[in-house]
């Protein structure tokens, strides 16, 4: 049987996760499936126990970095489609099946992308669909933060190398974030509210890097894209528009968002996207003011 997806995995010492992940995949209940991890340059054992498992292993001595890793590996994959998924985290038993099933029931779709759970003492399953992020909300998402989770993605395999998309090295820490804002502003991109998979939290997260490491990231992909679609903006602005989306979690002001009404509205106008952004502002204003009676 030609396997109609592979599941792509990097890996950097990942000894202590990499065998609940395997298992979490190989308990599918689709079976057109193969794996494929990237091993970067592990210096634990993860080698050895990757060998244990039916897996294809592209391995090398040094050190290069997760985009390096993932560019190597999606160069090798020849499955109509490809999903991702991390070392350290689990699929849920449905996830192929649901996401291949998807791709294949809307032809017109580039990338899927799914919720997640985060990991808890009971890790509990919470299927619960609830709707579909469309393309043209994410687009507006994708002006200020992270939207789509990097582990939860399918992608046709094709398309994505017939266009000479990559990942970029050195967006490593948001590699994610700046290949999914230039899909996201040129292919149809759908993220569905249901949960797929199970995320335990990472050194590179935002919790635990820091809201302001996050926050630099964040504007290097925002400045880099602004610049490259010849967007001419107020330098001081852009670190603030990674903050729009989460004001209460960055501990945004309603006069910060106030002041960014304006740069929001030539943003969607000069990228053609329909939403009215003086109801979105006054939606985050209401976050803060909820926010504040909390803790009143």
């Amino acid at each position: 049987m030609v396997q109609a997806v592979t599941v792509l995995i990097p890996v950097y010492n990942s000894a202590e996760f990499i065998e609940p992940c395997l298992k979490s995949i190989l308990n599918q209940t689709y079976q057109n499936y193969k794996i494929l991890v990237v091993n970067d340059g592990s210096t634990d054992n993860t080698l050895e126990i990757l060998k244990k498992y039916p897996v294809e292993i592209i391995s090398y001595e040094k050190n290069q970095g997760i985009s390096y890793a993932l560019n190597l590996g999606i160069k090798n994959i020849d499955t109509k489609y490809f999903v991702r998924m991390d070392s350290d985290d689990i699929m849920h038993p449905h996830r192929l099946e649901v996401q291949v099933k998807f791709m294949e029931d809307n032809p017109n779709i580039f990338m899927m992308g799914t919720t997640c759970l985060r990991y808890d003492g009971e890790m509990n399953w919470i299927p619960q669909y609830k709707r579909v992020i469309d393309h043209e909300e994410l687009r507006f998402l994708y002006l200020f933060h992270p939207v789509i989770l990097h582990p939860t993605v399918i992608i046709r395999t094709e398309q994505f190398k017939n266009k000479n998309y990559q990942y970029r090295s050195e967006m490593d820490g948001v590699e994610d974030f700046a290949l999914f804002k230039e899909l996201i502003f040129n292919e149809y991109i759908v993220n569905v509210d249901y949960p797929l998979m199970k995320i335990r939290e990472r050194d590179n997260s935002a919790s635990s890097v820091g809201k302001e490491k996050t926050l630099d990231l964040i504007a290097k992909v925002n400045e880099d894209f602004l610049v490259k679609n010849n967007f001419s903006y107020a330098t001081d602005k852009i670190r603030l528009l990674g903050k729009v989306l989460y004001p209460v979690y960055y501990d945004v002001s309603e006069d910060e968002l106030s002041s960014l009404e304006s740069l929001i509205e030539t943003l969607t106008h000069h990228f053609q996207i329909k939403v009215d952004v003086k109801k979105f502002i006054m939606k985050q204003k209401e976050l803060i003011k909820d926010e504040k009676s909390k803790k009143k």
